[in-house]
């Protein structure tokens, strides 16, 4: 069975997600990974505050296309977990139009 999650400090109601090693997304190792965190601020409800480094636009100042879909892929799933880390699940399409 999985531990909560702690508290973070600074906002109340905020609930750190956990990370992974070498997630793309997530991965607190990844040398070449977006190294976001999230946070569960409500049932069903994730956020992330996070500013795209240059290394993965595409055109000068937009974000690559392939970014996107990857943080969207991990928010959904993220907020899919419903509070609980054992809780994983693997997105079987996504469907974005830019």
């Amino acid at each position: 069975m999985a531990e909560a999650p702690e508290f973070t400090s600074g906002r109340s109601g905020r609930i750190q997600q956990p990370g992974s090693r070498n997630c793309f997304v997530c991965g607190v190792e990844n040398p070449h990974g977006l190294h976001m965190v999230f946070y569960e601020t409500g049932p069903g409800e994730v956020v992330c505050e996070y500013v795209v480094p240059e290394a993965y636009e595409g055109y000068p100042g937009v974000v690559h296309g392939g970014i996107i879909a990857s943080m969207l892929d991990e928010i959904a799933s993220r907020a899919a977990m419903k509070g609980d880390s054992s809780h994983f699940c693997v997105t079987a399409r996504l469907t974005i139009h830019y």
